[in-house]
């Protein structure tokens, strides 16, 4: 019974994680941009 909250908490930090990764991505080539 606990393994079906231990996966959506899981997708969830996961999700987390890409939308933290894209946003700091997008920032690394806005300051490229800059720069360039």
């Amino acid at each position: 019974m606990w393994a079906i909250p231990l996966v959506i908490i899981g997708l969830i930090l996961v999700g987390l994680l890409i939308l933290h990764v894209r946003k700091s991505s997008e920032q690394r080539t806005k300051k490229f941009k800059d720069l360039a």
